[in-house]
């Protein structure tokens, strides 16, 4: 039996320079959050309702969308700037 469902992802990664040499020093993806969904890809991921399907027209201009990405990426950045020793967990 085959199921359906909508998750949205929020995948990207922190890079740190050194702001003489320009070198990197460390870079991480974003840590995923505890929530489990159906398929896994490596960073934060949440299961969305149907409302949150493309509509015809640009994506980009969907506020709701707009919105649950930037939830995502504010609820996985202290964990992740945690793991890179940036930011301490609170």
């Amino acid at each position: 039996m085959l199921a359906s469902y909508n998750q949205i992802y929020a995948l990207y990664e922190i890079r740190v320079f050194d702001g003489k040499t320009f070198d990197m020093i460390e870079k991480r993806a974003a840590s995923p959050l505890d929530n489990s969904g159906a398929m896994k890809l490596p960073g934060p991921s949440q299961l969305v309702d149907e409302s949150f399907a493309p509509n015809p027209g640009n994506p980009a201009q969907n506020e709701k969308l707009h919105t649950a990405i930037a939830e995502l990426v504010a609820r996985s950045l202290p964990s992740t700037l945690s793991d890179m020793h940036l930011a301490a967990v609170r």
